[in-house]
């Protein structure tokens, strides 16, 4: 989930306050998320940059409610944190998926390599550094949730649209963001190894 502080955690409790009314668990936004997500990449494999930038953009946003509609109806639950933290997960490879299938021009290395180190450390290796040390009883709960990283979910999945949006513009511009959250996702992972095995 997603890490809220100062104006970002203004705005998901008002979101929350207001989407809590409408006839929609916190888990059906969750899974919202990802249909919105596997829509997107179907849509970027049949070459609709359009569709596939707004599908995307709807996964992120149901990404967002789905935490704010839990807290304000105070439905918070293990399982409800367990399934997004896996949809967060389908959400990030679903569009890494998009933007091999748009193609982005190469940065120094193949945009394939640098997807790839996306998809492993950014997507998959930050988090599993987080529950594996929670589940060897190295970090508790808390520590877990706290363990430091240059480059948090939301900057990612933030930085991840701003390559989507900039394909049209400037595609060489989106192989570099690309390329830079690969980077950035890699130094994460270190960042959290470093931090458990110091614990």
């Amino acid at each position: 989930m997603l890490k809220y502080t100062g104006i970002a955690n203004g705005a998901s409790a008002a979101a929350g306050m207001v989407l809590a009314k409408l006839p929609l668990d916190p888990n059906h936004w969750t899974v919202l998320s990802v249909v919105s997500a596997m829509a997107g990449a179907w849509a970027a494999y049949n070459a609709s940059l359009a569709l596939f930038a707004a599908l995307a953009a709807l996964a992120f946003v149901c990404d967002f409610f789905d935490g704010a509609v839990a807290r304000a109806r105070k439905k918070e639950s293990r399982k409800g944190a367990f399934l997004d933290g896996v949809s967060d997960r389908l959400v990030e490879a679903a569009i890494i998926a998009g933007l091999y299938f748009i193609g982005i021009p190469d940065f120094v290395l193949p945009s394939m390599v640098w997807l790839f180190l996306l998809l492993v450390f950014g997507t998959f290796m930050t988090s599993f550094v987080k529950a594996y040390s929670q589940h060897t009883g190295v970090l508790d709960h808390k520590q877990a949730r706290s363990l430091p990283g240059i480059l948090e979910r939301g900057e990612r999945v933030g930085l991840l649209f701003m390559a989507i949006v900039a394909i049209p513009i400037n595609a060489s511009l989106a192989g570099g963001i690309v390329a830079l959250v690969a980077v950035l996702s890699f130094v994460t992972f270190a960042q959290r190894v470093a931090h458990v095995m110091k614990s």
